[in-house]
């Protein structure tokens, strides 16, 4: 089960002995692949714009080969895998409505990116403070999506809900570069999504999430839930 204290994209390999043939959507693939770093790109902090986007782009064509490779496992084109050529084939009303989602995401970003900063700084200076019982904590914003008014999917015997995308803040940065609340940085996986912008939120919810398009098509509502987790350890004295 994936941690929420750590998330990290893993890499499919191709089974060996795989000789199936390839296609245009293979093609596209491997060529993602082939423009990847060879190995995963850290969290680094830069001093110029430049370098920071330079930095982006690799950790997204890092997660690209991460889906290509996933695709190519599972014996599937990029539309099936990871929605590269399928996107494409969405049509414009559809695009409009994931855009629409999108511009939904980054405003919960826009909220609550101050107030994940703001958290942290309080509960850092409670967790310096040796009068404080404080031992640690965890920041989490919970983003549950729900269907739109009618869908025909809903039931009374449900909660209806999509799903969820987890986004750990407890390490949140007051002006990002890349993640959480670096609404000036496009988060749009490189050759995935030609043409398109993305918020964080909705780059997790695309490519983190496990929801297909089918799925992030139904969302009409959209909850977030900003929590904390407040840890106090406390030995035991032997007498």
């Amino acid at each position: 089960m994936e941690s929420h204290r750590q998330r990290q994209t893993s890499i499919t390999r191709l089974p060996h002995g795989d000789r199936r043939p390839r296609d245009a959507r293979d093609e596209a693939l491997l060529e993602i692949i082939r423009m990847a770093p060879a190995e995963q790109p850290g969290d680094q902090e830069h001093d110029d714009m430049e370098a920071a986007e330079a930095h982006g782009l690799r950790v997204g064509l890092w997660e690209a080969a991460c889906i290509a490779r996933r695709g190519l496992a599972e014996g599937q084109g990029a539309g099936d895998a990871a929605g590269a050529e399928s996107y494409a084939d969405l049509t414009g009303s559809e695009r409009e409505n994931l855009r629409a989602l999108n511009r939904v995401l980054a405003e919960v970003e826009r909220r609550f990116h101050p107030a994940a900063v703001e958290t942290t700084r309080r509960l850092q200076a409670r967790k310096r403070d040796r009068t404080d019982c404080l031992s640690d904590f965890e920041v989490f914003l919970t983003i549950d999506l729900y269907p739109a008014d009618g869908d025909p999917s809903w039931s009374e015997d449900s909660d209806n809900q999509i799903g969820s995308v987890v986004e750990r803040l407890t390490d949140v940065k007051a002006l990002p570069e890349f993640g959480f609340g670096a609404l000036g940085t496009n988060h749009a996986v490189p050759g995935l999504f030609p043409g398109e912008r993305h918020c964080w939120l909705f780059h997790s919810a695309c490519c983190h999430s496990g929801l297909g398009w089918g799925d992030l098509l139904r969302v009409g509502l959209v909850w977030a839930d900003f929590s904390t987790i407040e840890q106090t350890v406390m030995p035991v004295a032997r007498p």
